[in-house]
């Protein structure tokens, strides 16, 4: 097994470098998804969301941006439910990730907090009013887990509330990176999705207040993701809906 963690990590940031023709891009970008559509139809995906929150809930009218650490996020992208937009990196690694979640009929809005910032919360705020908002705001360049302003001041804008959400699995893979891990489920395992209470956020924040969120909403993640491991070593944790994905 751990040869092939290393062989995984390896061709992922291979793929990053040599992938620069966009047809290339493309259809390196078909086969990860089927590869990976292929492993999450042999999973069972449970929901422990607090009451209307739930991304697989078609019935929601509401449309939040869902807070996902950037080590977690393949699971969202391939779990059932409704489409939803997401922030992709301007890097040349995000290229590789729009690509996979346009076959996905995920909308990439294109841009981070270091690169199109402005544009990209333009056309999220402008274009996305159908779709819930994924953001992984410890990207694209970590720390791992640490909460950057951008989500925040997002939400203020759009005038969205924030639902902050952990995915994990009981058996899994992790793929390193030069920063943070991948995890892929294995195949037939148990994934599961923890969210909190939806957070609000008024519009028009100062710098302090900005602050202050981005604190309150780090300290739901860590809560949350406390929550998830608990849970997955046996113990007993609140219970909230659950629902197991069809």
């Amino acid at each position: 097994m751990r040869r092939v963690r290393r062989r995984l990590s390896f061709d992922c940031k291979d793929a990053s470098v040599k992938i620069r023709s966009p047809l290339l891009m493309k259809i390196g970008a078909f086969a990860a998804v089927w590869m990976l559509k292929a492993i999450f139809k042999t999973t069972k995906v449970h929901f422990h969301s607090r009451p209307g929150t739930n991304p697989s809930d078609k019935s929601l009218e509401e449309r939040f941006i869902y807070c996902i650490w950037h080590d977690e996020f393949l699971v969202p992208t391939f779990v059932g439910g409704t489409k939803p937009a997401a922030l992709v990196s301007k890097h040349h690694d995000g290229s590789f990730l729009a690509s996979a979640f346009e076959v996905l009929d995920i909308k990439p809005i294109r841009g981070s907090s270091s690169r199109g910032g402005a544009e990209a919360i333009k056309q999220l705020i402008e274009l996305v009013d159908d779709r819930h908002i994924c953001i992984t705001p410890d990207g694209p360049r970590g720390p791992r887990h640490k909460l950057k302003a951008g989500i925040v001041f997002i939400a203020s804008k759009a005038g969205r509330r924030i639902v902050p959400s952990i995915y994990a699995a009981d058996r899994e893979w992790r793929i390193k990176g030069s920063w943070t891990d991948q995890m892929i489920p294995k195949p037939f395992s148990n994934v599961h999705l923890f969210t909190a209470d939806a957070i609000d956020v008024p519009a028009d924040l100062s710098r302090e207040q900005i602050d202050h969120f981005v604190d309150k909403v780090q300290a739901e993640m860590d809560q949350l993701y406390e929550k998830c491991q608990r849970f997955l070593s046996g113990e007993k944790v609140e219970r909230v809906e659950k629902r197991r994905a069809a």
